[in-house]
């Protein structure tokens, strides 16, 4: 291994605004079965899309989508979903969580985390630091 450049590591990391959100499911839960919890997973889907699009979304997705099968308890009080966005403050983070369609209509509520990115496969990287290097909006 080779000697570690801390010096160059925080440099690295310096500006990249990145946090990780985990949605805790709550008691309001409905599932995408009823009305109401598709409504709620289609403007979920379109407001991830809209962040996206706008570099805010760098990774997102359900969680342990397999543990609620056939006479499983309900997810309430799970995490089930991991969002990870790019975000100038943690104060713009946590703006960003409570406007996420899930969290406002009761379903889940989403805990905010900053996260220093410090390992990534070589392909990975790559692509990473070409999305970070656009400034955060």
């Amino acid at each position: 291994m080779d000697e570690l450049d801390f010096a160059a590591i925080g440099r690295s990391l310096a500006h990249h605004e990145t946090f990780v959100f985990l949605a805790e499911t709550l008691a309001g839960w409905l599932p995408p079965s009823t009305p109401r919890g598709r409504e709620v997973l289609q403007q979920h889907y379109r407001w991830g899309h809209r962040l996206r699009d706008h570099g805010t979304i760098l990774f997102a997705g359900p969680v342990d989508v397999d543990a609620p099968g056939p006479g499983a308890p309900g997810p309430m009080g799970r995490i089930t979903g991991l969002l990870v966005v790019r975000a100038a403050s943690r104060e713009a983070a946590e703006a960003i969580a409570r406007e996420e369609p899930f969290q406002v209509a009761g379903f889940r509520s989403n805990v905010v985390h900053a996260w220093s990115i410090r390992f990534l496969q070589p392909d990975l990287d790559a692509s990473l630091a070409t999305a970070l290097a656009h400034p955060v909006a």
